[in-house]
């Protein structure tokens, strides 16, 4: 795993978000910082991220941001005619195909933290995982490739999440939510991997923007 270990930080203003609803509704002015180059999603296996910030209003969060991407190094091949149109046509439809994009971290909903989870292939669902009040300040996540008997999927875990007995247990991989969808027809897609933070909330009775710090940042590929 290519591992970042300087620490940075991400200042969020109000009224920012990554999020998409029918029928129009397609917003993306998050701030980011990029964790590696973009890389065709066939290789991708896993990545991680450690954070913290101040939560303090509704939907404040932060963490980890995967961004698919279609390819766009489609080429005719020779002098046939027929294959240039063939080739443009395909070019074509990549290029109106949207983005998607999955985004986990920490999510501030009704005065709480949780494990917020956003996938967004055509339009976006949302998922929330409680932390208890107990839990550390810092928060690490991870989004990995799994296999099974039903095909591939991404995963999404709590790293050092709570034990039965509420103690925090370093080693401990909590399973927050399974997205089935990332890897279909992977080779036609390439992925960014991403630490982000947003504070949706408008501007109206906010004071400043929300800033949240990581470090220990790591991309595993195949």
């Amino acid at each position: 795993m290519s591992t970042q270990s300087q620490s940075f930080s991400l200042v969020a203003a109000p009224s920012t978000d990554i999020w998409r609803n029918p029928p129009t509704r397609d917003l993306n002015n998050v701030p980011t910082q990029s964790l590696t180059s973009r890389f065709p999603l066939s290789t991708f296996l896993s990545a991680r991220i450690t954070f913290s910030g101040t939560w303090t209003h509704q939907f404040d969060q932060g963490g980890l941001l995967l961004v698919l991407s279609p390819k766009h190094d489609y080429q005719a091949a020779g002098d046939n005619a027929q294959e240039d149109k063939e080739a443009e046509a395909v070019k074509g439809k990549s290029k109106r195909e949207k983005t998607r994009w999955l985004k986990t971290g920490v999510e501030f909903f009704e005065g709480k933290r949780n494990i917020g989870t956003v996938g967004t292939d055509t339009w976006s669902d949302w998922s929330l995982y409680p932390v208890s009040p107990s839990s550390a300040e810092e928060v690490t996540v991870e989004v990995r490739r799994e296999s099974g008997v039903n095909g591939q999927s991404l995963w999404v875990y709590w790293l050092g999440g709570e034990g039965e007995e509420g103690e925090r247990e370093r080693e401990k991989k909590v399973a927050v939510r399974e997205v089935a969808w990332v890897f279909a027809e992977e080779e036609e897609w390439e992925v960014g991997v991403e630490a982000y933070a947003a504070r949706p909330a408008g501007v109206e009775g906010v004071e400043g923007g929300l800033e949240v710090r990581f470090w220990g940042a790591g991309v595993e590929r195949l």
